[in-house]
């Protein structure tokens, strides 16, 4: 994206306080994966390497529990972000 141009970053919370070129070009270090519905984008104990920010559709937060049991703990929207809490503090992924 050239400077000034709208970016999904722009829409995100995560990163509205960074200047707009800031935004373009950590857009430009982005990568898009279209994602089918029911696919998991990564499990719960995983090494978390990515963040993802949503640009449609929702996520569902699945907590998994022992013996198999889920629970649905968040819905992330459009502009929402996951996996940046493993990201940034260097631990496995806290949920599905």
């Amino acid at each position: 994206p050239t400077s000034g141009a709208a970016t999904p970053l722009d829409a995100t919370p995560l990163f509205a306080g960074l200047p707009a070129e800031v935004r373009a070009r950590l857009e430009a270090t982005c990568e898009r994966r279209h994602v089918a519905g029911g696919e998991i984008v990564f499990r719960q104990g995983a090494a978390a390497t990515w963040m993802y920010v949503l640009l449609r559709g929702r996520l569902e937060i699945v907590l998994e529990r022992p013996g198999g049991d889920e629970r649905l703990i968040d819905t992330v929207w459009p502009g929402g972000t996951v996996g940046e809490q493993g990201l940034l503090l260097d631990e496995p992924r806290s949920a599905t």
